[in-house]
């Protein structure tokens, strides 16, 4: 009984010795700056009226179409291999991701592309049998997103803004 007392003791003792070296050689951690609730590393832009934009008219009866660039040097590289780029037109119920086709001028659609340091907008009539509405005269009104791949999140549906909104605290 007086071996089992002492080893008892002695395992007392060293926990003890443990727990106040571990706690000892702890500092309190420094408060720093307070910051914005958000992502930083994820860009959104407010809205952005296509129609303020500089549009070009491209081709003829089997391709009548217009485009236009927004420059953003928010798209990199990486963006473009690995990242994500999601553009929403703001309609009667909401935000819709892009590409998006409505009979809003007739039948036309509104598709987009993303390079490096911009974005492409294309507009055209896709019945190919009237002329494609000039959209510098047509609100379109869009929101851009751009999420660097380090950040991206997997269960995000990322075609519905509300939800992209709510994940990434825009």
């Amino acid at each position: 009984m007086k071996q089992s007392s002492k080893t008892i003791t002695t395992l007392i003792t060293g926990l003890a010795m443990a727990f106040g070296l571990t706690f000892s050689s702890c500092k309190k951690a420094e408060t720093g700056p307070a910051g914005k609730d958000g992502n930083a590393n994820v860009q959104s832009t407010s809205q952005v009226d296509l129609s303020s934009l500089t549009w070009t008219y491209q081709g003829g009866p089997s391709n009548d179409s217009y485009v236009s660039i927004y420059p953003t040097s928010a798209i990199t590289q990486d963006v473009v291999d690995k990242g994500l780029v999601m553009v929403y037109i703001k309609t009667l119920d909401g935000w819709a991701p892009l590409p998006f086709s409505a009979i809003l001028y007739g039948t036309d659609d509104l598709t987009f592309e993303f390079v490096n340091g911009a974005v492409r907008f294309y507009y055209r009539d896709n019945n190919e049998l009237t002329t494609t509405s000039d959209p510098s005269v047509t609100s379109l009104i869009v929101r851009i997103v751009i999420i660097p791949s380090q950040i991206k999140k997997p269960n995000v549906d990322h075609y519905n803004y509300q939800e992209v909104k709510v994940a990434y605290n825009l």
